[in-house]
């Protein structure tokens, strides 16, 4: 007899006269008392709570690595990144990347940075790589603070151009930290 696994996604709705008001749809409920991103104690889905860190792994061969971490516009978070080599090709570079001169040099998704730097972008959408928000940071080797500029999901890759992930290989660490924003 074989076993099923059943993958539950639930939804937290607040009902309040007549209207609801989703507050998360996630596979994990997070609760906080901070009311600068919350509806009573209940935290919007995706973010991080104060000094809470999620650590990603980020792989060269994947355009489009989600982190499922929703940044807040005015929140402050810290970037670390360990284990910080990837290839491009046979072109071994860490995550500050490389000056490419060759072919592909000038495709690069974002030509203002260093091909295979370790880049995060900010979508509207979790998971949806169309919804690029014209938002983007380099982390390169970090560590990296920033105060979010944006409300929107982070998505994170080497910078290379989107035809070319196949021949990458290797992986990089990333860690994302919510931290005080003095």
């Amino acid at each position: 007899m074989k076993k099923k696994t059943i993958k539950a996604i639930f939804t937290i709705a607040i009902i309040a006269s007549a209207t609801s008001v989703v507050a998360a749809n996630v596979p994990r409920t997070i609760f906080s008392s901070d009311p600068a991103y919350s509806i009573g104690n209940l935290l919007f889905a995706d973010t991080l709570a104060m000094n809470e860190s999620k650590s990603i792994t980020v792989r060269a061969n994947e355009p489009w690595n989600y982190t499922g971490i929703k940044a807040i516009e005015g929140q402050k978070y810290r970037f670390t990144v360990a284990s910080p080599g990837w290839n491009n090709g046979l072109k071994e570079t860490d995550a500050d990347g490389y000056n490419d001169t060759g072919p592909y040099g000038n495709t690069r998704r974002h030509t203002d940075y260093k091909t295979m730097a370790l880049v995060v972008e900010f979508h509207s959408q979790n998971a949806n790589p169309i919804t690029y928000m014209g938002r983007k940071i380099l982390v390169g080797k970090g560590p990296r603070e920033w105060k979010a500029s944006v409300t929107g999901y982070m998505v994170a890759f080497g910078n290379d151009c989107l035809s070319c992930y196949a021949d990458n290989s290797r992986v990089v660490t990333l860690t994302i930290k919510r931290i005080p924003a003095s």
